[in-house]
């Protein structure tokens, strides 16, 4: 049985169960530890962008479907010509 003392914890215990059902969920193998917490961050936080390098990530259907998309960092640049 877990015992939440404070308030903080109490936040941070939630934040964490959270965070590890989001990851739990990834079933995609490509897909490192670090970048599905950082995933299941973006996703309770109801981002709309995710912006990596990581090819595995980007452009990915079974990720996508969260409702967060992932983009490469130069998918953000708005050319302007004047």
């Amino acid at each position: 049985m877990v015992m939440i003392e404070n308030a903080r914890d109490r936040q941070n215990y939630d934040f964490s169960m959270a965070v590890s059902q989001i990851t739990a969920e990834i079933t995609d193998k490509r897909i490192g530890a670090t970048d599905k917490d950082i995933f299941a961050c973006s996703v309770e936080d109801s981002a709309i962008n995710l912006v990596t390098l990581d090819n595995d990530m980007i452009g990915n259907k079974e990720l996508e479907k969260s409702g967060v998309k992932i983009k490469y960092p130069m998918d953000l640049i708005i050319v302007c010509n004047q």
